[in-house]
């Protein structure tokens, strides 16, 4: 998984900084790595 840079930061109500992990962002990511290495030519 694509985690790192699918990781946000949110305040809450008290303004208390929480980090998350946003899964659609995630799975986008993962996805256009995987068909990247799919299409990938060796020449």
């Amino acid at each position: 998984m694509v985690l790192s840079p699918s990781k946000r930061k949110l305040y809450n109500t008290s303004g208390n900084p929480h980090l998350y992990i946003d899964k659609n962002l995630s799975r986008r990511l993962e996805i256009k790595l995987i068909t990247g290495i799919v299409v990938f030519k060796v020449k």
